[in-house]
């Protein structure tokens, strides 16, 4: 996964972490208030903190065991994680964006998407001026990679 995707992820943690706090806290002072069978306060707040465990652990589990990779130090011959790639669409001569990001977080607002998504294998390693055929659904488009650049992520 690329440093920046590390990162979203610590700060991802770190977020859970701080709500884990909170919702301990809430199980806590609804205990305080007594019958806690029927009370939709007590009920409410186990529910908030299983259900942030659930999600810190999954978060931890998943990514733990992934390589980080210094995007700044890439070189830019191919299409690596953390590159930029324009491609052209051959049948419609329309000009695609993509940035390539490892396995983690990805915003697609950024257009990020993982080199591990059938799109992203496909172009990945290839150099500018390659034709690749990507698998869209049921359907094939043809890509020519035009160029390739440093992905430079606004964080």
């Amino acid at each position: 996964m690329a440093k920046f995707q590390h990162e979203r992820l610590a700060k991802m943690s770190f977020d859970l972490e701080k709500k884990l706090k909170q919702a301990s806290e809430s199980v806590e002072e609804a205990y305080q208030f007594g019958d806690h069978t029927d009370s939709a306060e007590f009920e409410t707040a186990i529910s908030d903190e299983h259900l942030t465990k659930s999600r810190l652990a999954k978060l931890t589990g998943s990514y733990g065991n992934y390589e980080v990779v210094d995007t700044s130090k890439i070189i830019i011959d191919r299409v690596r994680i953390g590159t930029t790639v324009e491609l052209v669409d051959l049948d419609n001569r329309e000009e695609v964006t993509v940035n390539i990001v490892g396995v983690g977080p990805v915003k697609l607002e950024n257009k990020e998407i993982s080199y591990k998504t059938p799109f992203g294998a496909t172009i990945y390693l290839a150099e500018a001026g390659e034709e690749r055929e990507v698998k869209i659904n049921m359907n094939k488009k043809r890509y020519m990679i035009k160029s390739i650049s440093r992905y430079l992520p606004e964080e």
